[in-house]
């Protein structure tokens, strides 16, 4: 009988301890967001001494789009132009020129790009011309027969290119406008060829519009997102793909396949998922070192995945990803391509890590309180200012082009419920659609994250954002149903690239915790 109350009152001893700890690690954690919760908190609201009252969101969105204005939509289906003749001679005399300096493939092909859906891919020298050349043409597509190599585009729909820094708005536009009822679907180009002006009819095939609120109460966004998902059950990965950035699919089609909520999808996800992880006596109990890129984006994929499913099998893995995000954590709270000293930190790399953690804690794998704490100042120091590209002054390196990071962190304190700090980030966002490509590295993050974050923001601003990002996710559509970086990138095509680009398309769903499902309470038994 004493060995018995001795046992029950160490155990007694031990919950209490456990209790007293976890009480401590969330005033560890609730402390950390009191120190952060008010940075820059008067951002765009109140009174400025010089300018008096501020303006709200909705006027602020509407004096954007007045700024840059958005072309009207063109109505014309039967458009013609006047060809310049000095202009005409002058674009084929260049020609030779121009296709002898193209920027070449890995292939040793000119670089291209496509023309969104009509199956013409141009060269990707359109930044300070007010036209494209097209230098290859697919079969089977709208432009097959239609367009050819050395084309030179230089207007649509009735109107030529008069943005001498970059066509592409003008042009995504354009094919916004032409699938509609009221163009019947058709494209005209207004093309120089051979010294000729000609005008080239395209039948995209669609006459479906966009909302005016999409991708939300769109059905063109439903149309392009399974058209997208198609390609990438047919055509993408068909091994396991976390563990690596840029072969077999990239760190976005698990994410993408689970935020489609088919089953089919969902049986490939778990599939990869499993293949992963092992049981936890296989996993060494001294962490080392190890990638943030690859353990980051990966524990983001399994925790999502252990939440839609409770598959404990992944725990493990889930467990051993998180210590190694912990183990190679920088001082300050963010991480680097791997574990400390070696580069610096880099604030796109961590935000991925810090979300990573956020969902595992959410998993019910709290880990160390205090490493958790330190993230959350760390990247709650730049809200309301432009991210810089790894430790020092907010906005340095990464000035008006955020690579990602304003939509990253927008989704992380969402995560965490600071509601108001996601959208002191996403407000800022929704005025960078100038700078959306650039970034070091894989700009691919700025697009990928940034719709996703910007739907934190007010709605008038979000959908501001979106109208202005139209012509991008227009241009970079493929005729079978992929979407593309338009600047290149390493991830694979169709399957990486396509998850990527498409993923923010399931947003109106919120199947997926960083795509606004509802948080799960006691989720680990």
């Amino acid at each position: 009988m004493v060995r018995l109350s001795s046992w029950i009152a160490c155990l007694l001893a031990v919950s209490l301890f456990a209790g007293s700890a976890a009480a401590g690690d969330a005033e560890l954690i609730e402390d950390a967001l009191k120190q952060v919760r008010d940075v820059k908190k008067d951002l765009f609201a109140g009174q400025s001494s010089v300018l008096g009252k501020l303006p709200d969101p909705e006027e602020m969105a509407r004096q954007q789009l007045r700024t840059r204005p958005i072309p009207k939509p063109q109505t014309n289906a039967n458009a013609t132009v006047k060809f310049d003749l000095e202009r005409l001679k002058k674009l084929t005399d260049e020609l030779k020129r121009r296709i002898g300096k193209l920027r070449k493939d890995r292939k040793g092909k000119p670089a291209s790009v496509p023309l969104g859906i009509t199956g013409g891919r141009m060269a990707d020298d359109y930044f300070g011309r007010k036209d494209f050349l097209i230098v290859d043409v697919q079969a089977d597509t709208p432009a097959a027969g239609k367009l050819k190599p050395n084309d030179i585009i230089i207007g649509a729909n009735g109107r030529l290119i008069a943005d001498p820094e970059d066509p592409r708005p003008e042009m995504g536009y354009a094919l916004v406008d032409s699938q509609s009822a009221k163009l019947d679907g058709i494209l005209t180009l207004h093309v120089v060829r051979e010294g000729k002006g000609v005008n080239v009819k395209l039948d995209l095939g669609n006459k479906t519009p966009y909302s005016e609120t999409w991708p939300y109460k769109c059905e063109k966004t439903k149309h392009i997102r399974a058209a997208a998902l198609k390609l990438v059950m047919e055509k993408g990965p068909d091994a396991r793909n976390l563990t690596n950035m840029h072969r077999k699919g990239g760190f976005w089609t698990p994410l993408f396949l689970m935020a489609s909520g088919d089953k089919t999808a969902m049986a490939k996800v778990t599939e990869w998922i499993r293949a992963t992880t092992k049981p936890a006596s296989e996993y060494p109990q001294i962490v080392t070192g190890g990638r943030s890129w690859l353990a980051g984006y990966e524990l983001l994929n399994v925790a999502e995945y252990y939440l839609l499913t409770k598959d404990r099998t992944v725990l493990p893995r889930m467990r051993y990803l998180g210590r190694v995000l912990e183990k190679i954590q920088f001082p300050s709270g963010g991480w680097s391509h791997g574990a400390p000293p070696g580069y610096g930190e880099i604030n796109n790399a961590g935000l991925a890590c810090f979300i990573a953690l956020i969902l595992s804690r959410e998993c019910g794998l709290e880990g160390d309180a205090k490493k958790f704490a330190k993230s959350i100042r760390y990247f709650g120091k730049y809200c309301g200012t432009n991210f810089g590209y790894g430790l020092g002054t907010p906005g340095g390196r990464s000035g008006r082009m955020d690579n990602g990071m304003h939509g990253m962190a927008a989704v992380a304190f969402g995560l965490l419920g600071e509601k108001e700090m996601a959208r002191r980030w996403a407000r800022p966002l929704c005025y960078m659609w100038m700078g959306r490509e650039r970034g070091h590295a894989e700009g691919i993050f700025s697009p990928m994250w940034g719709s996703v974050g910007a739907d934190y923001a007010p709605k008038p601003e979000f959908n501001m954002f979106m109208k202005h990002m139209l012509w991008y996710y227009e241009l970079c559509r493929t005729p079978e149903g992929g979407m593309v970086f338009l600047r290149g990138t390493r991830f694979p095509y169709p399957g990486g690239v396509t998850a990527a680009m498409a993923m923010f398309l399931y947003m109106p769903e919120h199947r997926i915790r960083i795509l606004g499902a509802p948080k799960q309470t006691s989720v680990r038994k």
